[in-house]
């Protein structure tokens, strides 16, 4: 890779390990089997969503996120705040997640 990114490294499974979630790599799927598995329609489309918007996201790009909250009509929180959102602020986004729920629920 071009960037010296193993992509079996990268790709990784969550762990609940007692009350800490944990990441554990997987290598029993390359990113191109991905590209081939079929899909269904999109849940946004029937499902209530709600989505953090940080406005300092570089990595993502912030009009991005936000053209991708708006197209799928997603409740919006728009903080001040870099790509690593949840780490700047997790009582935000954990009530955004919480609401999220208690609206599916």
């Amino acid at each position: 890779m071009g960037l010296g990114v193993s992509w079996r490294r990268m790709d990784v499974q969550r762990r609940v390990s007692g009350d800490r979630a944990v990441s554990a790599p997987r290598g029993d799927r390359s990113p191109a089997s991905a590209f081939g598995e079929k899909t269904g329609p999109p849940a946004w489309k029937k499902v209530p969503s709600s989505s953090v918007v940080a406005t300092g996201d570089k990595a993502a790009g912030a009009d991005v996120v936000m053209s991708m909250t708006q197209r799928a009509g997603a409740q919006i929180a728009e903080l001040d705040a870099s790509h690593v959102v949840m780490i700047s602020r997790p009582d935000v986004v954990a009530n955004v997640v919480r609401t999220g729920w208690q609206a599916v629920s």
